[in-house]
């Protein structure tokens, strides 16, 4: 009996050895996971999308006149793509590191820093409150000033879950701590 997948892997091999002083991640990556909530609500957000690319595609069968055919189907397309970026935004929310420094996401806007102008993260607490336990990752950014992230302890990754608040504030505070110190040394 052959078995045709045999030899197929779903990631090539790599070289298994350590990585250089001269490896750089230039690749963005998010230093935690999404959390269930957020996945859940992208995944009824993709099915809800479905039902508007549904009806644009069984509009251009239907039978009747070809103009009125493709005024319905684009109508109904222009919806499922707003809904499919909106989705796929929402999912993206999040805090993006790499070696050369760190991109901010959030519904509306994107901004990218250099590790080089980060001079502190930190978690600091909501409100006015300095004995509340830390709510919210805080970078702060040279000639821009502190900059709330969407990382936060009751946000829809980590809303019940406060070791994984904890893992993702300091695997940001230690990818700046040590990103940004190669950052700060190629100055």
């Amino acid at each position: 009996m052959s078995h045709w997948y045999a030899g197929w892997k779903f990631w090539p091999d790599r070289p298994k050895s350590e990585v250089g002083n001269a490896y750089r991640q230039v690749t963005w990556i998010r230093p935690y996971r999404p959390g269930p909530l957020r996945v859940f609500l992208a995944l009824f957000g993709v099915l809800f999308t479905t039902g508007p690319a549904f009806l644009a595609f069984s509009i251009l069968l239907s039978p009747g006149s070809l103009v009125n055919r493709l005024v319905y189907a684009t109508a109904f397309g222009l919806i499922a793509a707003g809904f499919a970026i909106v989705v796929t935004r929402f999912f993206a929310i999040g805090v993006y590191v790499n070696d050369a420094g760190v991109r901010i996401l959030t519904m509306r806007a994107m901004a990218v820093y250099p590790w080089r102008l980060v001079t502190d993260v930190s978690t600091a607490p909501r409100g006015h409150n300095p004995d509340a336990e830390g709510d919210r990752v805080v970078i702060t950014v040279r000639d821009v000033g502190p900059i709330a992230t969407p990382v936060r302890r009751r946000n829809m990754d980590f809303l019940g879950r406060p070791e994984p608040f904890d893992m993702a504030s300091l695997a940001i505070e230690r990818w700046w701590r040590d990103a940004g110190a190669l950052g700060r040394a190629d100055d």
